[in-house]
């Protein structure tokens, strides 16, 4: 009998020991007050047009008062004039990217799908496009991304995901809204911020983040913006505002989306940011040119969120088992049987939007992949595609890198 205690005693101990070190493995966020935006902000509807609402909600404390935020709203009832068409709705947080707005025609398409979605402005701007009296105030129409002041709740970055959450809170108040069904994506500038939020906001069931991601420090475009800052507003970046902090926090399904070549995102970041999130799919495509146009046609971003949250079944989620990459070869194993496969590398030793790439299609037999690749060859990865033409990637594959 005391063995039998001293088990237990053990035992206990040691799922003590496990839970605090999954709690010290995870960030806490301490920038940003997640009781408070958790809560649904007041908002008044301002219009009606084209079967969408405009909004003006508030967002989080501004230079002294609660910040004014516009935003698109569409549901299908909204859509089609009988709002009885809206119960039980699958819903979408659309964030835009850099020099962007709230889009109407981003809500109806998704609306037209089924969903409730929101697109708000992050940049302080009305319908109209004039700044909103009680918005975040831009300079000369220039957002000032890395800007940092001595209150924190009046840099943009600040504002921007505070908005974001608070858009998330707002769609949930909605009574046609299903709580238990909703979605974030967003692009460039809104790919980091969804990829932030996914980690920050655990009320999302799925997230979707296109171009941009984490360690905007290390790599990238924006790197030696971060760089020329202040050593105060560097460590601002690193220590509170990096997506890459909140990484291990994401629990969700979340489907990375890139090109090759984007002019702002680079590889390699790209890699170290997905690397850290265990409930990851990954979508890299050959020459995807940056902006809102071209995410908008990516038909993975859609049909992966309609998977997650039960709507659809209209993409085949390949897993790629045991990818290998040895003496010329690789080779895999896929979880499906899949219409199309692609190998593609660069023979370029610089991670740059400059680099050459090769995409080719390869033979898959018994879900198996086995194909030659040049020795030369600097990165690598494979993709599939089904009948729908959604695309799903192995991770990079870096030679000259630790791969794991």
């Amino acid at each position: 009998m005391k063995n039998t205690n001293k088990i237990l005693v053990l035992l206990m101990l040691f799922n003590a020991n496990m839970c605090l070190l999954s709690a010290l493995n995870k960030k806490v966020n301490k920038t940003w007050n997640i009781a408070e935006l958790n809560q649904a902000p007041n908002y008044q509807i301002i219009s009606q047009k084209d079967g969408v609402y405009g909004i003006i909600y508030k967002g989080t404390m501004y230079k002294g008062q609660k910040s004014d935020v516009f935003a698109y709203y569409c549901t299908p009832g909204i859509l089609n004039g009988d709002r009885s068409l809206d119960k039980n709705l699958p819903a979408v947080v659309c964030v835009h990217g850099g020099g962007g707005k709230a889009y109407m025609q981003w809500v109806k398409a998704w609306a037209e799908k089924g969903y409730a979605a929101i697109s708000m402005d992050l940049r302080g701007y009305g319908p109209d496009g004039l700044p909103l009296p009680n918005g975040f105030i831009e300079i000369d129409s220039k957002t000032p991304y890395f800007a940092y002041n001595e209150n924190i709740t009046n840099d943009w970055y600040y504002q921007a995901v505070s908005s974001v959450v608070y858009a998330h809170s707002l769609m949930l108040s909605f009574k046609e809204v299903d709580s238990q069904k909703t979605a974030i994506t967003g692009i460039s500038w809104g790919g980091i911020i969804s990829t932030l939020v996914s980690g920050l906001d655990n009320r999302f069931k799925v997230a979707c983040p296109v171009y941009g991601c984490g360690y905007l420090y290390k790599s990238g475009a924006m790197a030696p913006q971060i760089k020329h800052l202040s050593e105060l507003g560097q460590q601002r970046w690193k220590d509170q505002y990096d997506p890459s902090i909140y990484l291990e926090n994401i629990q969700i399904p979340i489907l990375f989306v890139n090109g090759t070549n984007d002019n702002f995102f680079y590889l390699d970041q790209f890699s170290d940011t997905y690397k850290h999130v265990k409930n990851k799919d990954i979508s890299i495509r050959v020459g995807l040119m940056h902006g809102h146009q071209n995410a908008w046609k990516i038909p993975e971003i859609e049909n992966y969120i309609g998977d997650k949250l039960n709507v659809s079944k209209t993409i085949s989620i390949v897993q790629f088992e045991n990818f290998k990459v040895k003496d010329g070869r690789i080779t895999a194993l896929l979880s499906a049987n899949v219409k199309k496969a692609y190998l593609s590398y660069t023979l370029d030793s610089i991670i740059s939007p400059k680099a050459q790439w090769v995409e080719k299609e390869i033979q898959t037999e018994n879900k198996t992949i086995n194909c030659e690749i040049p020795l030369d060859f600097k990165i690598c990865f494979i993709s599939v595609e089904d009948e729908k033409q959604n695309r799903i990637s192995t991770e990079l594959y870096f030679k000259n890198r630790i791969n794991n």
